[in-house]
């Protein structure tokens, strides 16, 4: 409210200020580190000059406002600067200091970001009842349940305690739901188990003891639905290296692995079509048996959908002198062999794929690797 009354006040008594104002809202909102924005940056500077200049003798008027509402561009005003842990504390204050709310106010429409941030103030305070919560995240629109769920990052050590068990499982067992989406460029590495792997990492983090993560992760590993979804959380959570957090006790987490690698060698997955990273479920069981890993004989299509559709991946390439980026769509065909033991066991996995599916795009693309085709080293 007090941002509002600072803003109105100025539109009102100040307009030349304020239509200054709303042309460089990035400069008066990227804190230092910010992807987006350089740490020294004369254009930004020279806009911010250009405010303070506006106002004549009453320079302090501008510095003021700065400091009170848009603390993040005091870095240009003296050696002074925030980072990201203030752009979540900002968010979740409902700050113009924030990009969100500061684009609200001036365009009244919500920006895609704000709306899906608006849905997880919402979710926060169902996390400790699973069923309210999981009805909650059953309501959003496909399309919008990763950019909310992301949102919930925004309350990182504000978690209710009582809300981390029925709050990941339920975010887990979703993983599979959050529809794929288009790449936003070459360097997008963002999928939908990284996004809930972010917030229910940082949920587990809340959990200051070990005994405490120990007991929340026996409560959680049971109920998720995947096996790619155990394997997700049983490595975030364990020692591997580069991808484990070290959150529960190493003997715990072998004994969470050596039950993973037992369930998959003595059953199929019950939900196949849920599998959503198949591939590497079969590839650690294969690497955690070793001599002893014996190929799987897969019969039901749905297995051998997932096992396929996990396999599969775009590679990007872009030459310096060109925009264009060039896609193909690729196996991990090696891996492919290791899990199923030769290309005869391909060869029969996928026809059980085809009398259920017919000549889908990912049939013919198997198909081709039969063949002896390989993608382009271009």
């Amino acid at each position: 409210m007090v941002d509002l009354i600072a803003l109105e006040s100025v539109r009102v008594f100040r307009p030349e200020l304020f239509q200054l104002l709303a042309k460089m809202r990035p400069v008066l909102t990227q804190v230092s580190g910010d992807y987006s924005s350089r740490e020294d940056d004369p254009k930004a500077q020279e806009q911010v000059n250009e405010l303070i200049k506006c106002v004549g003798d009453e320079s302090d008027l501008v510095r003021s406002l700065i400091s009170r509402v848009f603390p993040a561009a005091r870095r240009y005003l003296e050696n002074y600067s925030y980072g990201y842990s203030s752009m979540t504390e900002w968010r979740r204050g409902h700050r113009i200091a924030h990009i969100d709310f500061l684009n609200l106010y001036f365009d009244r429409t919500a920006p895609s970001e704000l709306a899906a941030f608006r849905q997880a103030e919402k979710a926060l305070s169902l996390l400790p009842d699973a069923d309210g919560f999981g009805a909650f995240l059953d309501a959003v629109k496909p399309d919008e349940l990763e950019e909310t769920i992301r949102a919930l990052e925004a309350y990182e050590n504000a978690y209710p305690l009582d809300g981390i068990v029925p709050g990941s499982i339920n975010l887990l067992n979703r993983i599979a739901e959050i529809p794929e989406r288009e790449s936003q460029g070459m360097f997008d590495f963002i999928r939908p188990d990284i996004t809930v792997g972010r917030v229910v990492l940082r949920m587990f983090r809340m959990l200051e003891d070990e005994s405490e993560r120990e007991k929340a992760a026996l409560a959680v590993l049971p109920v998720l639905r995947s096996y790619s979804t155990r394997l997700e959380f049983i490595q975030s959570i364990g020692y591997r290296d580069g991808v484990g957090h070290k959150l529960v006790s190493e003997k715990l987490a072998a004994e969470f692995e050596q039950a993973l690698v037992d369930a998959v060698t003595s059953a199929d997955s019950p939900e196949p079509d849920r599998e959503w990273d198949l591939l590497r479920v079969y590839y650690f069981v294969a690497d955690c048996k070793g001599e002893d890993y014996i190929p799987p004989s897969l019969s039901n299509p749905g297995l051998v959908r997932s096992l396929f559709t996990s396999a599969k991946s775009v590679n990007r390439s872009q030459s310096f002198d060109s925009r264009s980026v060039k896609t193909e769509v690729v196996l991990a065909w090696d891996p492919l062999l290791r899990i199923l033991g030769s290309d005869e066991a391909v060869r029969q996995s996928l026809e059980v794929l085809r009398s259920k599916d017919g000549e889908t795009p990912l049939v013919q693309l198997v198909d081709r690797y039969l063949g002896g085709w390989r993608p382009s080293r271009d």
